[in-house]
């Protein structure tokens, strides 16, 4: 129902701006093939792709800013859609397993549903991730299943922080003008689908939020930390999913992605620097060595780089916003006490993701 009504006012602004044909069926096909997704790599794609091309529109920065925020909100509509059914059907699946999985997958499952902070993703990726070595016929799936609502629940830990920020930024009594700015620039650090041009965009809102001698929110932070987490947990899942399609011994591509993932633990740039360019070499000598093809190595190499940038620039980060964070109070993820009652606090935090989505699309239709 509220995807429809979104939908809806979408078709209406897309009818009021004349688009023209081609730019109204383009925008219309992206949201049908959305709304017929069944997985959130689907959603996602669809939702780059129709943010593409509002953007690439010749329609002025309003009318822009309107349907992205539209969009966005039809994609989380969307993406809770999902969590739902993936949930309900892992919760199924899990229950019809072995004993000896049962327990384990069961409390992979609960972790993911009560995960509200980075520190809650760190430790589910790991376990995620190992067990996916052991996995066989029957629970392969199910661990890919539950390896997807982590990814999921991740973009939705983002929106929640998205919606928060708005909410922080219009407590600085702004002037209006200077209040879009930073919306604007907020929700190009949102939108962003790729490391570099994240660390650009967020760097400009650093930049401009010294420049109105502003604490940085507590929710920035937050919403930095998980989005770089989410890219560098996509660019060590590629190059996992290259040694696993190769011809390398399990030991070794066990022992270089042990070596890759504890870049983040390290806290000096010089060492990210110098561990980098060694695990660069180290592929190098795979390739050599007919391990894997040299076109594999070249994108490794690349999402190593990757790797190296986003972590030092994380410490960049750190310590820029050192003594420049918001003084007022803990934020609400860092208060959050563990759950008595996981189920209970699996519907909570579903409610609460629609209840936000409800006033943001109040506030549209009371902007128009």
């Amino acid at each position: 129902l509220n995807f429809k009504k979104n939908k809806d006012n979408i078709t209406i602004i897309l009818k009021i701006k004349a688009f023209g044909n081609k730019g109204r069926i383009d925008i219309l096909s992206r949201i049908n093939r959305m709304q017929q997704s069944n997985s959130y790599r689907q959603v996602n794609k669809y939702g780059k792709e129709l943010g593409k091309i509002i953007n690439n529109s010749e329609q002025d920065s309003d009318v822009k800013g309107e349907l992205k925020e539209l969009a966005r909100q039809l994609k989380e509509w969307k993406m809770l859609e999902i969590y739902r059914k993936e949930s309900d059907y892992l919760k199924e699946n899990i229950d019809s397993t072995e004993e000896q999985f049962r327990k384990e997958f069961a409390k992979l499952l609960a972790g993911i549903d009560r995960a509200e902070k980075l520190s809650d993703f760190k430790d589910l990726k790991p376990k995620i991730d190992e067990a996916k070595e052991t996995a066989d016929a029957q629970t392969g799936d199910i661990i890919n299943g539950l390896d997807e609502l982590l990814d999921l629940k991740l973009e939705m830990i983002i929106s929640d922080r998205n919606r928060e920020l708005k909410e922080k930024l219009r407590s600085f009594n702004l002037p209006e003008y200077k209040l879009k700015e930073l919306k604007e620039k907020l929700a190009a650090i949102s939108d962003t689908e790729e490391a570099r041009d994240f660390s650009a965009k967020f760097s400009e809102f650093l930049e401009r939020m010294k420049e109105e001698q502003i604490d940085i929110p507590r929710e920035m932070k937050e919403l930095s930390e998980i989005k770089m987490s989410s890219f560098l947990r996509e660019k060590i899942r590629k190059i996992r999913d290259m040694l696993k399609y190769s011809v390398l011994p399990a030991g070794l591509a066990k022992e270089f992605l042990g070596e890759l993932e504890k870049l983040e633990s390290i806290k000096n740039s010089n060492d990210i620097t110098l561990d980098s360019k060694e695990l660069k070499i180290r592929i190098g000598k795979f390739a050599s060595q007919g391990f894997i093809f040299n076109e594999a190595k070249d994108m490794a190499r690349g999402e190593i780089e990757d790797i190296r940038d986003l972590l030092i620039f994380k410490l960049k980060v750190d310590e820029e916003t050192k003594g420049r964070e918001d003084p007022k109070g803990k934020s609400q993820i860092d208060s959050r006490k563990e759950p008595e009652n996981p189920d209970g606090d699996i519907k909570n935090n579903i409610e609460r993701q629609g209840r936000g989505l409800l006033k943001e699309e109040k506030k549209l239709i009371l902007i128009r």
